[in-house]
């Protein structure tokens, strides 16, 4: 019955004898479990990485070093005119700040309020940032100036 019986798996033809079949002896068990697993081991694979680009911002100078915000909300250049480009994730140009000190790198502080620099005068200096928005207010009702400043303050952490 199991004489000239061919077992195709994956993609190898192994011909098994009467007596081992038969016998179901551990060794030829052993064996035939074996070669299974060897032919059915993947090939070698090669892991690779798949990119495309996502966005480009054209900046108005060298980029010396770039670093995002801690909440991803700001993008800082530092250009090869000791100045730091700041930009939104849409690639718009929010501001510029000028620094008189030759800088060497920026890194990202732990809010948006702040970011450490790096000086060729072997110095670290946190800079703190204040991020100033204009609006339009034509038709709001108002008491006082027209013209008079006015201050928005969050307070993000009281209790």
């Amino acid at each position: 019955m199991y004489n000239d019986k061919i077992f195709e798996i994956t993609g190898f033809k192994l011909k098994f004898l009467c007596e081992f079949v038969q016998r179901r002896s551990f060794q030829s068990l052993f064996v035939v479990i074996t070669v299974f697993m060897v032919h059915s081991l993947p090939s070698a694979v090669f892991a690779g990485i798949e990119w495309k680009e996502y966005k480009s911002i054209q900046l108005r100078g060298v980029p010396k070093d770039v670093v995002v915000s801690r909440s991803g909300n700001w993008i800082y250049t530092l250009l090869n005119d000791n100045s730091i480009a700041v930009y939104s994730p849409s690639g718009t140009l929010f501001d510029k700040i000028l620094i008189e000190d030759k800088l060497v790198s920026i890194e990202a502080g732990p809010s948006d309020e702040a970011l450490i620099v790096t000086t060729e005068a072997k110095q670290i200096k946190v800079l703190s940032l204040d991020y100033i928005q204009s609006f339009h207010n034509e038709g709001a009702p108002f008491k006082g100036k027209i013209d008079a400043p006015v201050s928005i303050v969050v307070f993000m952490d009281f209790q």
